[in-house]
């Protein structure tokens, strides 16, 4: 393969930088199937914990007390933070005007609502507001996505944070709402519903067992004692054998207990208390083996949501918005640059701009392989920098990749230290460019980094196969063996060659036979200045010295081919 000139390389590589302004100024799915949260429960592929993790499950006779609000008149061994109905909405008449971002989330919970809500996370905090109210339309979705979308809501500290369910808020975006300050339900929506299903090795559906249940209780459970909600309903949302009892102290606060159903008794009787004491009250949408799910009114009634608002502009109002609020809400540049992420298109850009920068290399002064790879990459960076996958370091490691491998090529030649270093640099920002995060954390942020792993892994493959390729037949493809030099002729076959190719092409400037002097060193590409003009010519042969005198010998095109005049050097 022939080397170009440092201008010739760093040319296409001016319409990647353009691209890529662009597209940063516009602002990462292979994901397994196996774990699907339907309206009517979740599915999990991850492993589950092992039986004999603990858990605070308790036997059919259970009268636990809830491990948020305490018994009055008992110590909290720990400060607890408000409960929903302790942190009920201002109103409005006190609220003063604050800066509000409204996020939308609707559709089925996927790996895309998934990007699409981190993004917009980061956008919203980029606003600085202080108020971020969710509103969630959705029957639910992948649980991963959905439990550490509840986490990332749950570490807003930037702003208050409010869910607010128009019509329903099922199964995983039930789960990813406790994750908010206070969630508020219109009248006629439905909340909850959150169960467990498990495909079997029948590649069956069904609800899972309770040793898969083990691992999702406790993190909806702690999910929910972050925020403040009561843990018991929480788990009453996954567990349809958790039935909840609840009754309201002399405080006002309200106290929570759990009797776990039995085949023979799906309908525990409430525990029994001193003389004296409130009575539990049994909440009945836990009762006969189903999973929790409630409407406004027993939301507001057990504790689980703030007041209900009728419409969007009324909770805006109550919580006192300031008007005109800003809306985030999936477009359809956020739709192009999903399926832009997507694992098989994602290798397949990735493969047409390494394929095509090889193809520029091979073929100096002809610019449509520089400009087809950074149209590519351009792609893969617009649509990270969308799906909130990159940032500025991404952009250095790659442009620093680039720098590397241009020192290689033209200071300091052969593959050493800086070849080495650039290859790296690549590879990492094609890798970070697929995750979120730099050193991952959870279970989904590994799977992350596995899957654009494989994505990287993939392309670089297919690249090696599809450049060896090119270097062996590109040059008799029509039309394309026109874009590549032939090899340096052996000695004494350079004229029998010359005759077999007689198709010499006039040129604007020079023709075959005219004398020139090399301005650059020609290795082979370079610049010759001749009587009329300095011009890119490539030469036939060993290295040029910078000031050899050099002759005309072939034109193609504008590709202009010189051999060093020893006898006039």
């Amino acid at each position: 393969m022939n080397s170009p000139s440092v201008p010739h390389l760093v040319r296409p590589w001016l319409w990647f930088a353009l691209l890529l302004v662009v597209g940063g100024g516009s602002v990462s799915e292979s994901r397994s199937e196996a774990a699907v949260l339907a309206q009517d429960g979740i599915a999990q592929d991850a492993p589950a914990a092992s039986a004999d993790e603990e858990t605070d499950s308790g036997d059919a006779a259970s009268d636990a007390v809830s491990d948020a609000p305490q018994v009055e008149g008992e110590p909290a061994p720990d400060a607890q933070p408000p409960t929903p109905r302790e942190g009920a909405a201002m109103d409005a008449a006190s609220a003063r005007s604050r800066k509000t971002v409204v996020l939308y989330l609707e559709g089925p919970i996927d790996w895309a609502r998934f990007s699409h809500f981190r993004a917009k996370l980061q956008q919203a905090k980029a606003a600085r507001p202080e108020l971020l109210v969710v509103v969630i339309e959705s029957p639910g979705g992948l649980l991963e996505e959905s439990l550490e979308m509840g986490g990332m809501l749950a570490d807003v500290d930037w702003a208050e944070t409010v869910v607010y369910v128009p019509d329903m808020a099922l199964s995983g975006a039930a789960i990813l709402s406790l994750g908010a300050d206070r969630i508020v339900i219109s009248p006629r929506a439905r909340f909850g519903d959150a169960g467990v299903i498990a495909m079997d090795e029948n590649f069956m559906w069904r609800y899972a067992e309770e040793k898969f249940l083990s691992d999702v209780v406790r993190r909806i459970r702690d999910l929910a004692a972050r925020r403040g909600y009561p843990p018991e309903l929480a788990e009453a949302m996954v567990d349809r054998n958790a039935v909840v009892f609840y009754r309201t102290l002399a405080s006002g606060k309200l106290e929570y207990t759990i009797e776990y159903a039995t085949e023979q008794n799906l309908s525990p009787d409430p525990p029994s208390v001193p003389a004296g004491e409130p009575a539990w009250i049994r909440i009945e949408e836990t009762t006969g083996n189903r999973f929790l799910e409630v409407n406004s009114v027993m939301a507001e009634r057990i504790g689980l949501a703030a007041p209900t608002a009728e419409t969007l502009d009324a909770l805006l109002d109550r919580e006192g918005a300031r008007r005109p609020v800003i809306t985030l809400r999936r477009t359809t540049a956020d739709a192009v640059a999903y399926w832009l992420t997507r694992p098989l298109i994602r290798v397949l850009l990735i493969v047409i701009a390494l394929a095509a920068l090889y193809f520029e290399l091979s073929a100096p002064g002809i610019g449509m392989g520089g400009v087809v790879a950074a149209i590519a990459f351009g792609a893969i960076f617009w649509s990270s920098f969308m799906g909130g996958l990159a940032g500025t370091l991404e952009v250095v490691l790659f442009l620093g990749a680039f720098a590397c491998i241009a020192m290689e090529v033209f200071v300091i030649p052969g593959f050493g230290v800086a070849g080495i270093l650039g290859v790296l640099m690549l590879v990492a920002s094609l890798v970070l460019m697929g995750q979120a995060v730099i050193v991952p954390d959870s279970d989904l942020e590994w799977r992350e980094l596995m899957n654009s792993l494989g994505i990287v892994t993939g392309s670089g493959v297919s690249f090696l196969l599809i450049a060896s390729v090119m270097s062996r037949y590109l040059g008799s493809v029509p039309v394309l063996n026109r874009m590549m030099l032939p090899p340096p002729a052996a000695a004494g076959d350079g004229e029998r060659q010359r005759e077999e190719h007689k198709a010499y092409k006039t040129h604007a400037h020079v023709k075959v036979g005219d004398w020139g002097e090399a301005m650059t060193p020609l290795r082979p590409a370079g610049k010759v200045h001749f009587s009329e003009a300095t011009l890119d010519v490539v030469s036939e042969g060993s290295f040029v010295e910078p000031g050899s005198v050099v002759r005309v010998v072939e034109i193609q095109g504008n590709r202009i081919i010189v051999t060093l005049d020893e006898r006039a050097s």
